[in-house]
């Protein structure tokens, strides 16, 4: 059964909005080269959806932090560059527009489907 076609009525369902930041090298005076996230955006406002398929493993013996640690999936479309190691800033909106969260992490490896992709992304927080 052929897929490919039904990328199409999945964009529809790309209600979040994320940013991708891109590392960059600089070299400095001692030949060192120092790797930073790029103070502006690679991509902007790219249509996607981040799904959660378990709740956070949070830490109830931490004293002075408590951790947030999760994986959501981030679905987009093929023709999105987004690559391991990738900073993500994704937005939700409510149904009238509003921001109710933004979400950041790390992206992993795109896994591809013949219909789109999808992007683990390693969430670290504190509470």
């Amino acid at each position: 059964m052929k897929l490919s076609g039904m990328g199409v009525f999945l964009t529809m369902l790309y209600d979040d909005r994320f940013d991708i930041y891109r590392t960059d090298k600089k070299a400095n005076e001692d030949s060192s080269t120092d790797i930073f996230y790029q103070e502006t955006p690679k991509y902007v406002d790219v249509p996607g959806r981040l799904s959660f398929s378990s709740d956070d493993t949070g830490s109830d013996t931490a004293v002075d932090e408590t951790p947030i640690k999760y994986n959501p999936k981030l679905f987009c479309a093929h023709d999105v560059d987004i690559r391991a190691g990738d900073y993500i800033v994704l937005r939700r909106y409510s149904d009238d527009g509003k921001l109710i969260h933004t979400y950041k992490g790390l992206a992993a490896q795109p896994s591809w489907y013949s219909t789109h992709q999808e992007i683990s992304i390693r969430v670290d927080e504190e509470a």
